[in-house]
């Protein structure tokens, strides 16, 4: 059927690094729906290879179509995808809750799970979050210095 065909095709594309081609092609497969069991397939490859492009609105929109975030189907590191893709679109808190699930469901094998804070803060260049966590570690540190003085 054309659905497989166009998705091993992009299968073998994106093995290749030829991502343009391999979206081509994964967007090929998704427009001949015929198997819906490997239509979501499809869609985790087309978000991945959205991802390696750094084209990360449509890596989220087609990830979201290929994964069910709260089924048992959903690996570690669809998750991550998932979490990486809505963290590069600026939703955070859903990111979150992505790579959380993500860290909780990665084989105990591999040790820590690829979604580490100072990962995160590389991938997007956000050096935000260190500079409130300097913010908050003043804000504790000065608090300390307030309770100690008011001991002496």
């Amino acid at each position: 059927d054309l659905m497989t065909g166009y998705g091993l095709k992009g299968d073998a594309l994106q093995a290749m690094r030829l991502l343009p081609q391999a979206v081509a092609s994964y967007r090929l497969a998704a427009s001949k729906p015929r198997d819906s069991a490997r239509t979501p397939a499809i869609y985790r490859q087309l978000g991945t290879a959205y991802l390696q492009l750094g084209r990360y609105p449509e890596a989220y929109a087609a990830l979201r179509k290929g994964i069910a975030p709260f089924a048992a189907s959903a690996s570690f590191r669809d998750l991550y995808h998932l979490g990486l893709a809505a963290l590069l679109t600026g939703r955070t808190r859903e990111a979150a809750l992505y790579f959380y699930g993500s860290y909780h469901k990665r084989p105990r094998e591999e040790g820590t799970s690829q979604a580490t804070p100072g990962l995160l803060r590389h991938q997007r260049g956000d050096l935000k979050d260190r500079q409130e966590e300097g913010d908050h570690n003043r804000a504790d540190h000065d608090s300390q210095d307030a309770d100690n003085q008011r001991l002496n």
